[in-house]
């Protein structure tokens, strides 16, 4: 975080700057998003548990001598607590299973993940979707033979891709 010439940083995770003498405690972030990939890297290799962050996918522990990245201050004290607020699961703290013989569908909000090689056959791990760190173009058949404009368009309706190009 960087802030102009004149401001001083307030708070470095949401990116609020403000001029020299005004009250930090005045400014307020707006709620973060829990579960959007958050930006903290462990930094040297120590053995100092940081904490643990979401990194889009799943939670993960971080482990180094300090924390580089905006989100440092954010990270969760265990696994646990970073599972309860991005991975959903099943009240045992496994991962919620979709598709599969039953055809169970992730909460709102999530996708089904089949392992590719699989080609949305079997069962998947429910993952959440965010619109702001998926990538891709280009139309795409998804596992509910439906074709999407793309991969997000597919994982926003909670499907996983079966083959890029439309479906036949």
């Amino acid at each position: 975080m960087t802030c102009d010439v004149d401001q001083v940083c307030c708070n470095a995770s949401c990116g609020i700057c403000a001029p020299p003498g005004v009250s930090c405690t005045t400014v307020e972030c707006e709620p973060p998003d829990e579960c959007a990939p958050m930006d903290a890297s462990p930094v040297e290799l120590c053995e100092v548990l940081l904490g643990y962050a979401y990194d889009g996918e799943a939670c993960v522990s971080l482990t180094g001598c300090s924390c580089e990245g905006s989100d440092c201050d954010a990270l969760f004290d265990s696994l646990e607590d970073c599972q309860a607020a991005c991975a959903p699961d099943d009240g045992d703290g496994e991962p919620i299973s979709c598709g599969g013989f039953t055809g169970a569908e992730c909460p709102s909000g999530y996708w089904c993940d089949y392992e590719d090689e699989l080609e949305c056959q079997g069962a998947g791990l429910c993952k959440k979707h965010d619109p702001k760190s998926c990538v891709g173009a280009g139309k795409v058949c998804g596992c509910d033979y439906v074709t999407y404009d793309s991969i997000c368009e597919a994982r926003a309706a909670g499907v996983d891709v079966l083959h890029d190009g439309g479906c036949k």
